[in-house]
């Protein structure tokens, strides 16, 4: 009977053993996933940082198009006025001559 309690006994130490190794190894991976999800909350941190930079950017460039477009829309229109004016005065010396 007492080896029958010492082998219970060994039985549960081994047992115990193998249930803080397996513990210990998830713990392990448990702050080795911690690790990675902060890191990975870092690079999210980052991008949205970065997101926002380059949303701004493409609004400053928006509007800077649509700057250069009626400015370029009211380039175009002042040389068409400029030219007919021109083709008029110009028609109307021939016609003096």
């Amino acid at each position: 009977m007492f080896f029958q309690q010492r082998k219970r006994a060994d039985e549960a130490v081994r047992r115990n053993k193998q249930l803080e190794k397996e513990a210990d190894d998830a713990r392990q991976r448990l702050s080795q996933l911690s690790a990675e999800l902060e890191s990975a909350l870092q690079a999210y941190r980052n991008y949205q940082s970065e997101l926002i930079k380059v949303k701004s950017l493409n609004e400053q460039l928006t509007e800077q198009i649509e700057i250069i477009t009626r400015d370029k829309r009211r380039l175009q229109g002042l040389y068409t006025r400029s030219f007919f004016l021109h083709e008029k005065i110009r028609f109307t010396h021939m016609k003096d001559k």
